[in-house]
């Protein structure tokens, strides 16, 4: 197949055997690109190859509670397909009519309900992919017991498409669940909040997620938040998922649980009264042109809402796994310096998204895995054509 590229416009393959072709051609520098849910994930200056001309299909086998999709698939698509038969893949994706599947998977946004669902790891069990070679390989199964091989499919999480182009991807899926209960806590102090946390994640009526957040970013999240007119500095948003009998007995033991813990106000919403979910997932917007997302370690949990609060820094924590997101502002970047050396030096991670610009500090701990991660890329990207914001470039 005899191809000519221009390495300023973009390639869009109808095929994978297009694609595989396109992969074998002398090198080209490039990046790939899905349904541009992220854009800040987009490397620069490099011709851009659009996964979403690929053909797309969707094997869903109900019975095992399995999936196979192909990775231009949108994440809405797949999730429709799903809800047929009463499942999901109960992961957290913001604009899912744009994000494709193969998207959430190289370049992963953890959700809301991660502390309760897990992330990506619990629920992807195989994949298939072609290198920057154009060599095709897969890893994984598509069952859920399957311990061939490497566990190569970790290692193309968050891989920014730095090993190469995935095509297929196989999930175990769970469940639908009946409905969710949210509460909503206004509580005046740093230390009302980690009793709290420390709390739930101990008992019996452990939440799906954990959202911590000023009173003055409520209002940003929803304009119908609850507990706007409450003066308590903090908000602590609580959400529970199952059926309608589950549910009631949640509630039963958290009113049991908030007899010994302090509490300024609180409220109990249904979904029905307030998509809280969706909102928490889309602010701030991954297509913003300022935000920052970091992990916060659970020792540091004090002295980071310590520094938030006399910062005025505008954020939510998921509290369950310590990633916090919130808006970069050039304006007030000199009280916003503090937070990506504070965040590194505490052991956690950084990156920041700024104009084209993409910062990513890792924690010291990881700095001599670089190397390695150089060497890993040498064996499927040989000839260093793709670009990938996510990772180190190798040194050539």
């Amino acid at each position: 197949m005899s191809l000519t590229l221009d390495s300023s416009s973009a390639f869009a393959p109808k095929s994978l055997e297009e694609a595989q072709a396109w992969l074998r051609q002398p090198p080209h520098s490039f990046s790939f690109l899905g349904g541009g849910s992220k854009a800040r994930f987009s490397a620069n200056e490099c011709l851009v190859f659009h996964t979403t001309s690929l053909p797309q299909h969707c094997r869903h086998v109900a019975e095992d509670m399995t999936v196979r999709v192909s990775a231009g698939t949108p994440w809405a698509d797949l999730q429709k397909q799903l809800a047929l038969h009463g499942q999901e893949l109960p992961l957290d994706v913001a604009h899912p009519q744009r994000a494709t599947v193969g998207g959430v998977v190289a370049s992963p946004i953890p959700g809301v309900r991660e502390f309760g669902t897990g992330g990506l790891r619990n629920w992807l069990i195989g994949l298939q992919a072609i290198d920057g070679r154009g060599r095709a390989f897969q890893a994984g199964g598509q069952v859920v017991k399957n311990v061939a091989g490497y566990d190569l499919t970790r290692l193309m999480i968050g891989s920014g498409g730095a090993f190469g182009l995935i095509t297929e991807l196989s999930f175990q899926v769970a469940p639908k669940p009946e409905g969710q209960l949210w509460k909503i806590l206004a509580l005046e102090s740093i230390s009302d909040l980690l009793a709290w946390l420390q709390a739930l994640k101990s008992s019996a009526c452990r939440p799906m997620a954990m959202e911590v957040l000023p009173s003055a970013c409520a209002p940003w999240i929803d304009p119908d938040f609850p507990l706007q007119e409450n003066p308590a500095p903090w908000r602590l948003a609580l959400l529970w998922q199952g059926s309608k009998m589950a549910l009631t007995s949640r509630r039963d033991q958290v009113k049991a649980l908030s007899q010994n813990l302090p509490q300024r106000n609180s409220v109990w919403l249904q979904q029905s009264e307030l998509d809280l979910l969706t909102a928490l997932v889309h602010w701030p917007d991954p297509n913003a042109s300022h935000y920052f997302q970091g992990r916060v370690p659970l020792a540091a949990y004090a002295e980071f809402l310590q520094q938030c609060q006399q910062g005025s820094l505008n954020f939510r924590l998921s509290a369950g796994e310590g990633w916090c997101f919130g808006p970069w502002s050039e304006k007030n970047q000199n009280r916003q310096n503090w937070l990506p050396s504070w965040l590194v030096s505490k052991g956690g991670l950084w990156r920041s998204f700024a104009d084209s610009n993409l910062q990513i500090l890792p924690p010291p701990q990881q700095e001599s895995a670089w190397p390695w991660l150089q060497r890993l890329r040498q064996v499927f990207d040989p000839d260093h054509r793709i670009r990938s914001p996510l990772w180190p470039e190798p040194e050539v």
